[in-house]
């Protein structure tokens, strides 16, 4: 089970970095028909599943660290030194954090890309 967990837990990191924002520069466009173009030409995220998992992962991969940081023992029974644990413990809060990093940074794009869209809606108004 242990192998299994070492192997998928790279393929799924991250996943929140590769969410699209919206274009550049949108905040200050005030122009109807530039929003639609950037509209059309850059299709952003706004599904916040992949921040769901990346956030999930980090915390629960950064508390088991902190845990055997903090107590000094390790899941289930162990022969190993409490130093030992604790630098497991270290190193597991480790590979925890670009996880939380991920889902913050998705959290943004989606965020961003929200706000994007309606601002659309509201330049675009009801008229159209």
């Amino acid at each position: 089970m242990k192998k299994i967990i070492l192997i998928l837990t790279p393929i799924l990191a991250g996943c929140s970095l590769a969410l699209q924002g919206p274009p550049s520069g949108w905040e200050m466009e005030e122009d109807a028909d530039r929003l639609r173009f950037l509209a059309q030409s850059n299709q952003c995220s706004t599904s916040s599943r992949s921040t769901l998992v990346d956030g999930v992962l980090g915390g629960w991969i950064t508390g088991v660290g902190a845990l055997q940081l903090v107590t000094g023992e390790q899941l289930g029974e162990s022969t190993v030194a409490d130093d030992q644990v604790r630098g497991y413990g270290a190193a597991t809060m480790a590979l925890g954090l670009p996880f939380l990093f991920s889902a913050r940074t998705g959290k943004r794009k989606i965020d961003d890309c929200k706000a994007f869209h309606k601002k659309l809606v509201d330049t675009l108004g009801p008229s159209r």
